[in-house]
Order: structure tokens, then C-alpha cells, then sequence
């Protein structure tokens, strides 16, 4: 608004801009639409005679773009392993988050620095049966990669259960050869395969 030349206004009208703040801007779908109606009103608009134009419209077509999930590994992951102890779980305060996404495809947890032979990551069996996702240990990796079993248990939900519930056991009779201390990679992909960053944490083992 203001008073000004129809060369001003016209200059002003195309540099009109578009964004978006939206984590979600398509509603979930590859695509969406705004369309736009401009209508200019001429200097007359306070009286009787004002000349407004007819109502223009343009469309703009909005892009999806997938976002990574997000996970983190908070102070709560368990701190220590003594030799010979039943099996411990790693990380019950682990967090998910996904601004677009409300399933997973996939998700893997992996020892990262440290691994001895004996050493095993997996899923209690309790766990497996509640959240619908199955548990894969790799020893030759030392990862434990863990996918829903029918496309409907793939939920963000039933993924945070199942690795929180992540267990660490050793069989060695000398867990420590490769030092104490043993770093742990938790990382997710979504449905629509982005994956998260990685988020580590890291404990000890005691021997006996």
C-alpha cells in the first residue's frame, strides 16, 4: 500500500517471494499446491468510484523433501558390564524423533571400538513379540540390525522400544583383551530410507 506509480507497483508485485517454515509442507504427500489471487485497487479505493481489478490467480507447486529421523543417545545408557553378568540393557533413555516420517524401514546398533570376541548385541525375546521387529547379529561386523516383521509393526513407536530394550552380554573369559571400554553406534532410516546421524555412547567391562 502506499501512493506510488504503477511502474513501482508492478516491480513491487513481482518480487513477491514464497517460503515455507513447514517441517511438513505437503502434508505428507510428494507434492501440494497454493495457488495465489492478486487484485490491484486503484488510488480511488477510499471513495465511491474505486476501480478494483479482476482477481488474477498463479499456482505454485511445493516439493517434499524427506527429513532424517533423529536419534540420541542420552547419559541414561548403562555405564558398566561385569564378566560373566546376565546380559544388560544398553540404552533405555534413548530418544527418536522424525518430522515427517511416523514409520521405519530399518535400524541398526553396532559396537563401534572395542569388540572382542564373544561379545553380542541383541533383542529380548519379550521385546521381539511386543514390538513386531526382528533382530539380526552380525558378529563379523559386530552390529545388530534390527527390521520390522510385516510392514504395519514398522512404526517410529514400536522402533524405540525395540532398541531400548537393546541388550550387551560377553561369553569371553577375557572381555577386556581389547580394553575396558566398548563405544556403541545407534542409527534409524525411515520408511522412506533417510537415515539419522549416528549417536554413540560407550561403557565398561569389569573382569572378574
Amino acid at each position: 500500500s502506499g501512493d506510488a506509480s504503477y511502474g513501482l507497483y508492478q516491480q513491487a508485485l513481482r518480487s513477491v517471494v514464497f517460503s515455507s517454515t513447514s517441517t511438513d509442507p505437503t502434508g505428507g504427500a510428494p507434492t501440494a499446491t497454493r495457488t495465489f489471487d492478486w487484485r490491484v485497487t486503484d488510488e480511488n479505493s477510499a471513495g465511491a468510484g474505486a476501480a478494483i481489478s479482476t482477481v488474477v490467480q498463479t499456482s505454485l507447486t511445493v516439493q517434499w523433501r524427506n527429513d532424517a529421523p533423529e536419534i540420541s543417545s542420552p547419559a541414561s545408557m548403562a555405564g558398566h558390564y561385569r564378566e560373566g553378568d546376565p546380559a544388560v540393557r544398553l540404552n533405555p533413555g534413548l530418544a527418536l524423533s522424525d518430522v515427517d516420517s511416523t514409520h521405519f524401514s530399518s535400524a541398526t546398533v553396532r559396537i563401534a571400538a572395542g569388540f572382542t570376541a564373544g561379545d553380542q548385541l541383541g533383542l529380548g525375546a519379550q521385546a521381539s513379540s511386543d514390538t513386531g521387529v526382528q533382530a539380526s547379529w552380525d558378529a563379523s561386523t559386530a552390529t545388530l540390525t534390527l527390521t520390522p516383521r510385516t510392514p504395519q509393526d514398522g512404526t517410529l513407536l514400536n522402533a524405540l522400544r525395540a532398541l531400548r530394550s537393546v541388550t550387551y552380554a560377553s561369553s569371553s573369559e577375557n572381555p577386556t583383551a581389547n580394553g575396558p571400554t566398548r563405544t556403541i553406534e545407534w542409527q534409524l532410516s525411515d520408511s522412506a530410507l533417510a537415515t539419522s546421524g549416528v549417536a554413540t555412547g560407550s561403557f565398561t567391562i569389569t573382569p572378574v
